[in-house]
């Protein structure tokens, strides 16, 4: 069976390959505590940096779909120019 830490890397992959040619998705990231060396992380944390509100729809069906593996994630989006908070998923 897969560690939690397998589990949510296979999660930032999936929702790596499936943002990653929505326009206005600049860049992808995870924070918290995924993005430390803890052994099993509490939950999923990406921050999603976008240049256009459009990229909003496809990034929340993206962040959706990882129910499928684990319903232990948040996405939060930022603008890409000053780095603000916009919202979460």
């Amino acid at each position: 069976m897969d560690s939690i830490r397998d589990r949510f890397e296979r999660m930032t992959q999936q929702f790596a390959d499936q943002t990653q040619q929505l326009a206005g998705v600049v860049e992808v990231a995870v924070v918290g505590s995924t993005a430390t060396d803890t052994v099993e992380p509490g939950d999923l944390d990406l921050a999603v940096l976008i240049d256009s509100r459009d990229a909003v729809e496809g990034v929340a069906r993206a962040a959706r779909r990882l129910t499928s593996i684990s319903h232990k994630w948040a996405v939060w989006i930022l603008s890409a120019a000053d780095r603000s908070f916009i919202g979460w998923v």
